[in-house]
């Protein structure tokens, strides 16, 4: 009777560990070389060699966006790789994150959300000429830069 107990107990405590456990909602690693969830907007995307890659280097505001479920904690984990397309000394990618209404189109904002904004352009930032912005959206078309990041008008201040 007694190991009856124990194993009850151990089950117990194995499915709570198992529920409440941070486990990944998302996760794309793209070797099946399809798309998956993810839908282009615009540009021209394709999966690649187990990459993400935007190939229209003429595009100016590529797009393609995933439904992520946003809850709890949240860890954002992605490299780049740079292919092609800065040879005027600027180039630039962002990502939106807790989206309360994504746009299925072209968009300047993304319903309200936040978006990090890294870019490349040492004429405005200096060399070597990165640089990193935090925006607040607050619909599809009004977007500025976090407030609580950037009090103030100038981000290179902050």
């Amino acid at each position: 009777m007694k190991w009856v107990k124990v194993l009850l107990v151990l089950l117990f405590v194995g499915a709570s560990v198992a529920a409440f456990a941070d486990r990944p909602v998302m996760t794309d690693n793209f070797n099946s070389g399809s798309l998956g969830s993810w839908k282009p907007i615009s540009g021209n995307w394709k999966v690649m060699n187990g990459r993400l890659n935007q190939l229209d280097t003429k595009e100016n505001m590529a797009m393609i966006v995933a439904p992520a479920y946003q809850s709890g904690k949240i860890l954002y984990e992605f490299d780049v790789e740079y292919v092609g397309g800065g040879e005027d000394d600027y180039a630039g990618f962002g990502f939106h994150i807790c989206i309360s209404g994504p746009s299925s189109k072209r968009s300047w904002g993304n319903g309200k959300s936040m978006l990090g904004w890294v870019t490349w352009d040492p004429k405005a930032y200096g060399y070597p000429g990165g640089f990193i912005q935090v925006y607040e959206s607050m619909s599809n078309s009004k977007m500025g830069l976090y407030t609580g990041v950037y009090p103030g008008s100038d981000p290179l201040k902050y």
